[in-house]
């Protein structure tokens, strides 16, 4: 297997209930394969490959993660820790129709643990000190929330999480989107007219800092 498909499929578990079967191997390695083809996609994984160090368990058995983790929010269907842990609610993929669906929650999920390893900040897409991208980011979050009626991921920031995490949580709504209507481009384009702000923000400013930071962060974790 190439870089970082490897590194993925080495970090990649089962729930207790789930064994290690080929079957479910094959199901994870096509979802890592399908974000593998999408550029931008593909340097969040070369910066979450670069850590070495994340585990992502996958429940086919369900679709939320609260069996994986008890202490999870209701009708979770994936869930990152800043440690690199993460749960995905993947019975989904087992259904043709819906890998799609559960493949975006990955990358969503990628994208949060990518985030803090460029920025810290609990996965924020600025440094702590950085105060003039603090406030260029609010900017970008107010003009999401007044057309957050026009897609129900962007609805959810504001609904479903308390304002501490709405940063973090908008930002990687921009992945989750490229892969959930990667197969309808006219539908993906019309989010990006819709959203222009938050798609700039995360292609003109934080995929640069994601590939800048990818020596560093193989450095950091080589010892």
């Amino acid at each position: 297997l190439s870089e970082p498909l490897a590194t993925f499929m080495q970090n990649s578990h089962f729930g207790p209930d789930c064994p290690d079967q080929a079957k479910y191997r094959n199901f994870v390695q096509d979802a890592y394969l399908y974000l593998l083809q999408i550029p931008r996609l593909l340097i969040i994984l070369n910066v979450v490959a670069a850590s070495k160090i994340f585990k992502i368990v996958f429940d086919f058995k369900r679709e939320f993660v609260d069996y994986l983790d008890p202490t999870s929010e209701p009708y979770t269907n994936g869930l990152f820790y800043l440690s690199g842990r993460m749960y995905i609610g993947a019975k989904g993929m087992l259904d043709p129709s819906r890998f799609n669906e559960v493949v975006s929650v990955i990358a969503h999920e990628l994208c949060h643990y990518a985030m803090f390893l460029v920025y810290g900040n609990f996965a924020r897409p600025y440094k702590v000190k950085d105060k003039v991208r603090k406030r260029e980011f609010e900017e970008i979050v107010e003009d999401c929330k007044q057309k957050s009626h026009f897609e129900s991921l962007i609805h959810l920031v504001f609904t479903a999480y308390p304002f501490s995490m709405q940063h973090a949580e908008l930002i990687v709504r921009v992945p989750h989107m490229m892969v959930l209507y990667h197969e309808n481009p006219k539908v993906l384009e019309l989010k990006k007219k819709t959203y222009p702000s938050l798609f700039n923000k995360f292609e003109d400013s934080c995929l640069p800092d994601m590939e800048k930071a990818i020596p560093k962060i193989k450095k950091r974790f080589r010892s």
